[in-house]
């Protein structure tokens, strides 16, 4: 399996969590994210499980500027290596 362990479309993913129009963030392994319950989402996760699923009530406070989400996206490409 060709794993890329990088975060896909980091500035959109930046933009949502922002603005905080979300309730939950699933990430796959592939990179890939989506909020949960979009389109997107539903065809995703019929194909293969997220790895992890973001609670907006757990880093809404937490990330609200650039330097922390900077913080959050290491943590999840961290969480890439540990689970490949």
């Amino acid at each position: 399996m060709d794993i890329d362990l990088e975060l896909q479309g980091k500035d959109a993913f930046c933009e949502v969590v922002l603005e905080g129009n979300f309730v939950q963030i699933a990430i796959w392994l592939d990179g890939e994210w989506s909020v949960v319950g979009s389109p997107y989402y539903q065809t995703k996760s019929m194909e293969e499980k997220p790895i992890y699923i973001i609670e907006e009530k757990d880093i809404i406070e937490k990330y609200t500027n650039e330097d922390f989400l900077e913080t959050l996206i290491i943590q999840i490409e961290e969480l890439f290596r540990l689970v490949s």
